[in-house]
């Protein structure tokens, strides 16, 4: 229950994001950050961890292709990846302090990039994952007081 209902108040990106404090004071970091997640991430997991469950997925189907088989095996590779991309901002040295809301913030945010992959291809959701960086940022330099992450 302590996961889903903090005992303290809902973070502001500094204390969420403690271990990347000093890139959040700086625009220029700011900057390379929005860039090297929005490319790498996307590059990583969506092109990546998506392609590769993709290939096992053609690897093990059976011969007889069954639709209901199908539409499921393709709602795990959606929810597994998804999860995966999210679960990743929380096992590095330098990775984010673990709150439920943005575990499951991600996980969404990995289902809708999934979606953008699979619909408009790889260079769109870099783009896309960058714009999206971009706009965080330049919203925590004009209203600090407004953003949780």
């Amino acid at each position: 229950m302590a996961l889903l209902f903090p005992q303290e108040t809902m973070p502001t990106p500094l204390e969420a994001n403690r271990s990347l404090a000093a890139y959040l004071t700086n625009p220029f970091m700011d900057f390379s950050l929005a860039f090297g997640s929005g490319f790498y991430k996307e590059i990583i997991f969506r092109f990546g961890v998506i392609t590769l469950f993709l290939n096992i997925k053609k690897i093990t189907q059976p011969i007889p292709k069954f639709p209901t088989i199908e539409k499921v095996s393709t709602i795990f590779i959606i929810i597994l990846s998804a999860l995966i991309y999210a679960l990743s901002h929380y096992l590095l040295e330098y990775s984010d302090t673990f709150y439920m809301y943005t575990l499951i913030y991600r996980f969404f945010f990995g289902i809708i990039m999934y979606h953008i992959y699979t619909t408009c291809k790889l260079p769109v959701a870099v783009w896309t994952h960058v714009f999206y960086e971009l706009w965080y940022f330049f919203l925590k330099w004009t209203f600090p007081h407004l953003l949780i992450r």
